[in-house]
């Protein structure tokens, strides 16, 4: 009965989204299915992202590698019109060996670790089974215990964005490459 009511503002507020998404087509005639195919997309696309900040703060490696093609390629970068200074990786395995060179086969995906990713202000471009996002993220970490509040508090490690294309594969999205741009460790010049 809760999970009920839980779902029902939840599908309210896609049949609202689907009605008010603007039209993909010059002529305006996107139908109701393909408006509700778009929010779907956009709905699983936020979940793509979220589940690799959750895999990232858990240390679930192979969470982490399932959510890129097996071919995806992955880099650092300072400046976006800059060369890498960390990759490009290329497949599954590399990227495996790369963040999570020591990790179990299987971890524990409940057991959050001692650094928090958060990604914001997702600009989702979806052309059919290909899609383009931006993305801001912030990587919080902790300091040790911070009792009495206060006294030693988490602080911010790195902050960047995201610029990813992604692909999707039998209805499900992945990334196929995925560049983070860690340009907010510059000083800000007003």
């Amino acid at each position: 009965m809760k999970r009920e009511r839980a779902l029902g503002p939840l599908f309210a507020g896609l049949i609202v989204l689907a009605f008010a998404a603007p039209p993909h087509n010059a002529a305006g005639q996107d139908s109701l299915e393909d408006r509700l195919r778009a929010v779907e997309d956009h709905l699983a696309i936020e979940q793509l992202l979220m589940r690799y900040a959750a895999a990232l703060n858990t240390d679930d490696a192979d969470t982490y590698v399932s959510l890129f093609t097996p071919d995806a390629t992955f880099e650092l970068k300072r400046q976006a019109d800059e060369p890498p200074f960390l990759g490009p990786f290329e497949g599954r395995e590399a990227l495996r060996k790369q963040w999570f060179p020591d990790a179990p086969v299987s971890s524990d995906p409940t057991a959050f670790g001692p650094m928090r990713h958060v990604t914001t202000n997702y600009e989702i471009d979806v052309e059919g089974d290909t899609a383009t996002v931006r993305a801001f993220f912030i990587e919080v970490v902790s300091n040790g215990a911070n009792t009495p509040p206060g006294s030693n508090p988490p602080t911010i490690h790195a902050m960047g964005r995201y610029e990813d294309e992604l692909v999707k594969v039998d209805g499900r999205w992945y990334f196929a490459k995925r560049v983070v741009i860690t340009d907010m460790n510059e000083a800000w010049q007003p």
